[in-house]
């Protein structure tokens, strides 16, 4: 989705419903899909907080909202140090 697209307001207003109507989790993989430019030109500089990591997708397969955005110590979770790399 660019500029153009977002300028008619039948496409934004889609787009709006479909942010407000669903949890931010179902959205997760395609914002940092959408970031890859960002990070590839450093013009996006992720911060590194040593031995933990932020889960944007939830720790199980039910989308809680508690599990969203939760910072999880490498110690915490058996899969923890792997996400960070993945």
């Amino acid at each position: 989705m660019n500029q153009e697209d977002l300028s008619r307001p039948r496409i934004l207003l889609l787009l709006l419903n479909a942010r407000a109507r669903n949890h931010p989790s179902y959205f997760a993989a395609a914002d940092g899909e959408a970031m890859h430019l960002g990070k590839v030109t450093q013009g996006l500089v992720p911060i590194f907080l040593n031995c933990y990591v932020v889960t944007l997708n939830g720790l199980s397969d039910r989308k809680a909202d508690a599990d969203y955005g939760k910072l999880v110590h490498w110690h915490d979770h058996p899969n923890a140090f792997t996400w960070m790399h993945t």
